[in-house]
Parts: structure tokens; C-alpha cells; sequence
């Protein structure tokens, strides 16, 4: 007798642990994440700023760890930047948004360079270049990823 009201215990921690992960997945859905970016060139590099904006439009709190950032030329798997990792927690009120500071990345010359040379493959057109902004972060201590991809096109001086 004791051991069905374990696995009805059980049972019910399944079921309630299955809710509560399908309710995060459906804030995760609902979070928007506006990226403003610009661009500019000083001292021989390329300065990308990147200045996300959490909004959230649910009746829930939701937490989450500073977005990660970085960019890459679109058709292209490899990194030309990315951001520092910072391990700092914001909370973000039901109905809410929040701005965050920007995230300054840097090309150097070499990498303009390199991005010059993709010109022979066709990355790169008519002095424009198409870059992927991916924005990734993590929902909760849940550990839930959040990705987000935002198309930029960069006009090049040279």
C-alpha cells in the first residue's frame, strides 16, 4: 500500500516538473529581444554596437543571464567577434523591458582584410558586406537557451 502512494508521489512531481518546463518553453517563445545595432569606423577598425533590448510581454517574472553576442559573415559558420561572457542575473518584471548596456565589437584591419578577400567568394557585393548578429542567453536557472539572429548589412570604405 505504501509503495503506490510513492509512485503516485512521483507520479505527480513527473507531471508538475513536465508543466512548469513547458511553461518556461512558452516564455521563451513570448520573449522579445530588439537588438539596436550601428556601426562605425575609428582608428583603422570597425566598431560594431550592439544594444539589446529584453522585453517582456507575459503576466511572469523572467530571469535572465546578459545576452551573449556575437557576429558572423552570413553564409559563413566561422566567428569574425564575439563578446565577453558575463555572469550577471537580471530579472525582468511581468509586462516589462529592459535595455541593456551596449556590447561594443571590434574588427582590426586584419579582419577587414579577411573580409575583403571574401569579396573573391561573393560574401561580399557592390562594398556591402551581410554579417549574422546571433544574440544567445539563458532563461532562468533552468538553463533554458534563448537564440536570436538578426540580418546587418555593414557598407565597407574600401
Amino acid at each position: 500500500m505504501n509503495i503506490k502512494f510513492l509512485f503516485a508521489g512521483i507520479g505527480l512531481l513527473a507531471i508538475s516538473g513536465v508543466a512548469k518546463g513547458a511553461g518556461l518553453l512558452r516564455l521563451s517563445d513570448q520573449l522579445v529581444v530588439v537588438n539596436s545595432i550601428k556601426h562605425f569606423f575609428q582608428a583603422g577598425k570597425l566598431i560594431l554596437q550592439i544594444i539589446p533590448t529584453i522585453k517582456n510581454p507575459t503576466a511572469e517574472s523572467i530571469g535572465f543571464f546578459h545576452p551573449f553576442v556575437r557576429i558572423q559573415l552570413k553564409g559563413s559558420v566561422e566567428p569574425l567577434a564575439s563578446s565577453t561572457v558575463k555572469d550577471t542575473f537580471y530579472e525582468l518584471k511581468p509586462r516589462s523591458e529592459l535595455s541593456l548596456d551596449p556590447v561594443m565589437l571590434s574588427l582590426s584591419v586584419v579582419d577587414l582584410i579577411n573580409i575583403g578577400i571574401q569579396v573573391g567568394k561573393g560574401l561580399v557585393k557592390d562594398k556591402q558586406v551581410r554579417i549574422e548578429v546571433k544574440t544567445v542567453m539563458e532563461i532562468t536557472s533552468q538553463s533554458l537557451p534563448y537564440e536570436k539572429v538578426d540580418d546587418y548589412t555593414i557598407r565597407l570604405p574600401f
